[in-house]
């Protein structure tokens, strides 16, 4: 069927080409240029699509614990030595014993302010979802509707809305329950000794 399609075209043009354009003419020239350009974008486009896939796959995904550094302060200047022209002899046992009181030093510093930093402000444990909290704790809890979460990776642009009213990270929620931390994916509330997650 296309066969005898293209060679009524092919006739038709033929039949045509001895002719004086018209705008009929005009027009299916312009809309063969588009079929040809067509041809030409889908193959590029396609590729294009392919190797930014690839690229996704296969770019090393970010580590969020190497973006974090502990900047140290430096101690007191220690003196070298004796400002004497007069080499000193120094042993091996010498330069370990250094080695290792300055190792012994600063393990402990960059230990605790990792500490320190982990250590959660209220409650303990991973936050439970408001629904599975026993009925006698939510009786306690006012009513608690999460209208917006507005989650950014800088601290102070957080906020949310929880019936209707903004809050930030650290403010009591109707007087009721803190505002612990705020989540992509919803909030960390603490209550009564106790954490929770709210979820839109």
């Amino acid at each position: 069927m296309s066969y005898i399609l293209d060679a009524l075209r092919k006739s038709e043009r033929e039949r045509v080409l001895g002719q004086v354009p018209t705008l009929s003419t005009a027009e299916v020239q312009f809309t063969d240029r588009r079929k040809r350009l067509w041809w030409w974008i889908i193959p590029v486009l396609a590729v294009v699509l392919i190797v930014g896939v690839y690229y996704v796959i296969n770019s090393p995904i970010p580590n969020s614990e190497s973006n974090l550094t502990t900047i140290q302060s430096p101690s007191s200047p220690r003196p070298v030595g004796p400002e004497s022209g007069v080499p000193q002899k120094l042993t091996l046992s010498d330069g370990l014993k250094g080695q290792q009181q300055i190792e012994a030093k600063a393990v402990p510093d960059v230990g605790m302010k990792v500490h320190e930093e982990s250590e959660p402000s209220e409650g303990v444990g991973i936050p439970v979802d408001l629904a599975e909290l026993p009925l006698e704790y939510r009786k306690q809890l006012p009513d608690l509707v999460l209208n917006v979460v507005s989650y950014s990776q800088d601290p102070k642009r957080r906020f949310v809305m929880i019936d209707l009213q903004m809050y930030r990270e650290g403010q009591r929620v109707k007087d009721g329950p803190r505002l612990e931390q705020i989540q992509a994916d919803g909030v960390v509330l603490s209550y009564a000794g106790r954490r929770f997650m709210l979820r839109p």
